[in-house]
């Protein structure tokens, strides 16, 4: 493929093999749909920096869907210390009117490490499912891609929490 160009690759002889390439597109847009609308974002012990949890219980009742915005989510992938967020959808949703605690599941995401320029590398990814709280409770079900092993990893994050 004349337009693929691979600069490195790791793992090839494991079932995560990955590489770091580019392709030359002869036209490349970005097209962004900025319909988001931010309606809570709190800390990492769930103190609420601005919005609330009822507007985004009732966005979320009203049809709306939910995006979450995870601070420091791949922390543990490099020792770069690099400040980042990771944005997933969720899919369902669940809000407990005693406690005042909206919980997230979401679609499957990839963490790769930190890093500028984004590069894969060996042990420096996995993928797996969140399950996220307004509390600032992170679950993340991890899956090892070179074991296919899962595992749960536990994490206070703060969460900017947006619907459309």
């Amino acid at each position: 493929m004349a337009k693929y160009h691979e600069h490195d690759s790791w793992d090839g002889e494991t079932n995560a093999p990955s590489s770091n390439f580019t392709y030359d597109f002869e036209l490349f847009r970005y097209l962004v749909w900025d319909c988001w609308e931010e309606v809570l974002s709190h800390d990492a012990d769930g103190d609420v920096r601005s919005g609330s949890v009822e507007a985004l219980a009732t966005a979320f009742s009203d049809g709306c869907a939910v995006r979450v915005g995870v601070s420091g989510l791949c922390a543990d992938l490099s020792e770069s210390g690099l400040e980042h967020e990771v944005f997933v959808e969720t899919g369902s949703c669940y809000y407990y009117l005693d406690q005042r605690v909206f919980i997230a599941g979401s679609h499957p995401v990839v963490r790769v490490s930190p890093g500028i320029p984004l590069r894969y590398e060996s042990k420096g990814w996995d993928f797996g499912w969140l399950l996220l709280r307004t509390d600032g409770a992170v679950v993340y079900r991890r899956c090892d891609p070179y074991t296919l092993g899962f595992d749960d990893r536990e994490s206070k994050c703060a969460i900017r929490w947006l619907v459309r």
